[in-house]
């Protein structure tokens, strides 16, 4: 009888946690899919890292783009749900990147940086370094911008005009 008792005090210790665990993998994930499209009149490459406080730059990739050429990630977000943007679509190993650059042919580039949560100062942003910045201007990792279940982000031929020239030293 008091081997019984053991077994049936386990199993009520038991059972509350498996149930518990069992609820959150039941609830639906939320699907996400992201594309990013170069129409910008010409090849472009995307120039990925994180850079320190202290300008150090980790984990730098790139990534090249054709005309007309797309790439798309297609992201599951599970229980307990922590979102998705641009800034998690470039997410290595290493971490998530707060820094994209888009090299236009070694000509032109556009560098953006990563907003800071809560970071609106008298109607302007703030990014991870502290910079105060337009939050009208288009950037790539503006996550109060694009942080919907879809979305696409189209680099134009407006990008590229507007893009800083660099002398041919873009990198």
């Amino acid at each position: 009888m008091k081997v019984i008792k053991n077994k049936g005090i386990k199993m009520l210790l038991i059972m509350p946690l498996l149930l518990s665990s069992t609820c959150a993998i039941d609830e639906d994930p939320t699907h996400y899919h992201y594309t990013i499209e170069n129409q910008s009149s010409i090849p472009v490459e995307l120039k990925v890292y994180y850079m320190g406080k202290d300008g150090a730059k980790s984990d730098v990739r790139y990534i090249p783009l054709a005309l007309n050429e797309k790439i798309t990630k297609n992201y599951k977000d599970y229980p307990s749900y922590s979102g998705y943007n641009f800034a998690e679509f470039f997410r290595t190993n290493e971490g998530v990147p707060n820094v994209v650059e888009v090299i236009y042919e070694n000509k032109k580039k556009t560098v953006f940086v990563q907003l800071k949560f809560n970071g609106i100062v008298e109607n302007n942003c703030t990014n991870v370094f502290g910079e105060i910045v337009d939050c009208e201007e288009r950037n790539l990792l503006d996550t109060f911008k694009y942080r919907n279940t879809v979305e696409h982000y189209t680099i134009t031929k407006e990008d590229y005009e507007a893009a800083t020239d660099c002398n041919g030293d873009c990198y």
